[in-house]
């Protein structure tokens, strides 16, 4: 147990550390009743958190690059000039066989860590570490994972790093993406 929770704290140190680059917020703030992103869509990411939806469209995605060689599997997702980026990792691709697969956060990361999902909000009105969102309750479905397409959706609670009170987050990420 406490080798679980010395890996968590590590965990975090190293989320602490990613870069904090970030995205732009594009178009009109939409409506918290707005449904999620069609699969035709011209969104790539939609976060719906704290009273807020941020979006970014395919065509101002900044370049993602992804390397299957090792785990965990990468991704950030990220807009230039923009305050939030959404970081995903996958410790084990074994899922990548069955889909539409639903992983259940925390219960499915407790004996070894599948999935993390966390953002980073500039803009958020809190200390630094704060910033970055942790998502720490709720589903992540993988709907479509392949060497170059990813689709997932996600709805749950979350909070900043060190924070206690969690609030609802939920949204999906439909990208495309270069191997490497």
């Amino acid at each position: 147990m406490k080798s679980n929770y010395l890996l968590y704290v590590f965990f975090l140190l190293i989320l602490i550390s990613c870069t904090e680059n970030s995205i732009k917020i594009t178009g009109s703030p939409l409506s918290l009743n707005d449904t999620m992103i069609a699969t035709t869509s011209d969104v790539a990411m939609k976060i719906k958190m704290e009273g807020k939806v941020f979006t970014i469209e395919k065509q101002n995605i900044l370049p993602i690059n992804v390397s299957f060689e090792e785990l965990p599997i990468k991704f950030l997702v990220r807009e230039e000039n923009n305050p939030v980026t959404l970081n995903l990792n996958f410790y084990q691709t074994d899922f990548a066989e069955k889909l539409p697969k639903e992983f259940k956060i925390p219960e499915d990361n407790v004996e070894k860590v599948i999935i993390d999902l966390n953002f980073f909000n500039e803009e958020r009105n809190v200390k630094k570490m704060n910033k970055r969102i942790i998502f720490r309750n709720g589903i992540i479905k993988i709907e479509k994972f392949s060497e170059n397409e990813l689709k997932i959706i996600f709805d749950g609670l979350g909070s900043g790093i060190t924070e206690k009170e969690n609030f609802p987050i939920s949204g999906e990420l439909n990208i495309n993406y270069q191997r490497t």
